[in-house]
């Protein structure tokens, strides 16, 4: 959504996001070069709060060996005893700022992501059945994993016309093509952009 478009309600938002979503992760064997991917799981968690829809962020904690400082969603790699991707995600957001289970509301999956790092991220989406500002109240983040925890605007996040693509150059030598969503600070790219991006892409 740009400066000169109106603004969208968020019932109306929420509608065009549950409509993009599946009751089960999207199988992608065959569909995927056999590269040995490791599995993952996130959690895309809307809030809402006087008529705004929000994601909710995380930024990884700064003496992280990798992704340092990075805008993230709350996730991990599955244990045993993780039933699904969403049992998955939402373990790790507790694990990580705190966010109770109890707290969300299970809505699908988006389109899993294969990242750079070599994972095939399922992304669990949900809605936090308590207003916004509550459910940052109830987060508690683990420092050792996560730097801070907030709530963006949705509709900013799902813009296509937000994101801007990047190339950047390798230690190996290679060029890896990402985006940048234009207007966040700190700056959400990478992974977690291109998550994003592809529930973006479903609801244009």
């Amino acid at each position: 959504m740009t400066a000169d478009q109106p603004a969208i309600s968020s019932g109306i938002l929420l509608s065009q996001i549950t409509a993009c979503l599946s009751d089960k992760p999207p199988d992608y064997t065959g569909k995927l070069p056999d590269s040995g991917a490791r599995k993952a799981a996130v959690l895309m968690l809307f809030a809402e709060e006087q008529d705004q829809l929000s994601i909710l962020l995380t930024q990884r904690a700064h003496h992280l060996r990798i992704h340092a400082g990075q805008v993230s969603l709350p996730g991990g790699k599955p244990e045993q005893a993780d039933s699904d991707g969403f049992a998955t995600a939402l373990r790790e957001a507790e694990e990580e700022i705190g966010l109770s289970a109890s707290l969300v509301r299970r809505l699908g999956y988006s389109l899993p992501v294969l990242t750079s790092t070599n994972y095939l991220v399922d992304v669990a989406v949900g809605l936090s059945v308590v207003p916004t500002s509550r459910l940052i109240a109830a987060l508690s983040v683990c420092e050792d994993e996560v730097a801070a925890a907030w709530c963006s605007p949705a509709a900013h996040l799902l813009s296509v016309e937000n994101y801007l693509p990047q190339r950047r150059q390798a230690a190996d030598g290679s060029w890896r093509d990402f985006f940048v969503i234009e207007g966040t600070d700190p700056p959400v790219w990478g992974a977690t952009a291109n998550i994003l991006h592809c529930l973006a892409m479903a609801i244009r």
